[in-house]
This record gives C-alpha cells, sequence and structure tokens, in this order.
C-alpha cells in the first residue's frame, strides 16, 4: 500500500509544475507569434490577458494585444477591444469606440459572434447622442486595416525575441 501512495503524491505535486510550464511556453510561443504580426496569435493574447488565462489578469495588455489585431481587421479583436471600451476595462469608457469597433466586427462577424457585436454596438449607442453616433459610424466607414509595421510602430511594440 505505501508503495503505491508515494509514487501517486508525487505525481500529485509534479503534475501542475509540468502543466503551468506548458501553459507558459504556450503562451510564450503566442506572444512570439503576436510580435511578429499574427493578428490571431494578438487576439488569442488579448484574451489569455483579459481573462487571465496562463498569465496574470491585465487589462492593459489585453487591450494593447485586442487592439493590434482590431487594426489589422481582426473582427473577433475588433469585438473584444469593443466591449473593453464600452465596459471601461483598460481603457477610460468611451461609447463613440465602442460602437465603431462593434459595428466594425458585426460587418465581418456572422452568427452568435454577429449578434454579440450588434448587442455591444447597440448597449454603447444608448449613451450617445445622434451626433456621437454620426461621428462613431464615420470613423467606421473611414476605418481601413494598417499593417503590421505601422502598427507596430505606433505601439511601440518590439521585435520578436
Amino acid at each position: 500500500m505505501t508503495k503505491l501512495i508515494i509514487p501517486v503524491f508525487l505525481t500529485m505535486l509534479v503534475m501542475p509544475a509540468l502543466s503551468q510550464t506548458t501553459a507558459s511556453q504556450k503562451t510564450a510561443e503566442l506572444e512570439r507569434r503576436a510580435r511578429r504580426g499574427d493578428a490571431v496569435a494578438q487576439a488569442t493574447l488579448g484574451s489569455r490577458y483579459f481573462y487571465g488565462d496562463g498569465v496574470l489578469e491585465d487589462y492593459l495588455e489585453a487591450v494593447k494585444w485586442y487592439r493590434t489585431a482590431a487594426e489589422q481587421g481582426n473582427p473577433r479583436a475588433q469585438f473584444s477591444l469593443g466591449r473593453m471600451y464600452l465596459y471601461g476595462r483598460g481603457v477610460p469608457i468611451n461609447n463613440v469606440q465602442a460602437h465603431m469597433w462593434c459595428n466594425l466586427a458585426a460587418s465581418k462577424l456572422t452568427g452568435e459572434g454577429r449578434g454579440r457585436a450588434v448587442g455591444c454596438r447597440d448597449g454603447a449607442r444608448t449613451n450617445l447622442s445622434t451626433e456621437e453616433i454620426n461621428e462613431a459610424q464615420r470613423l467606421a466607414r473611414q476605418f481601413k486595416p494598417k499593417t503590421w509595421e505601422v502598427i507596430r510602430q505606433e505601439l511601440k511594440i518590439g521585435p520578436p525575441e
């Protein structure tokens, strides 16, 4: 019986450390891809920081990575960035920006994702004047995705490590 208990006990001690190392390695690889301009990796990294998934929860870092992907035209990141503005997570509440980003996301997403983006946009709209809604719509119409190099320079994101 004792021979069985010791290996089980040791496994219980070692397994969390191994899974944490694996999570750290996955996050490091995700960050390398994000720093190379991969918008999907950037949006995923933003979500990791937003939810504290494998990293410490950090809304400022989440906004940074959502913005990098959103500026490249990633609709998932545009929706997430819009929510950050709607609820004031990592940025001050800004319903014009929330409306703009969620409107852009709604124009590209389908199904449930589109419904959530429309809900975000409409939630922001309830707090806006007609002039502000027009401004948000103008910003969305004028949006042009940026290249990774332009974004990297604007946000001062260093090259991949």
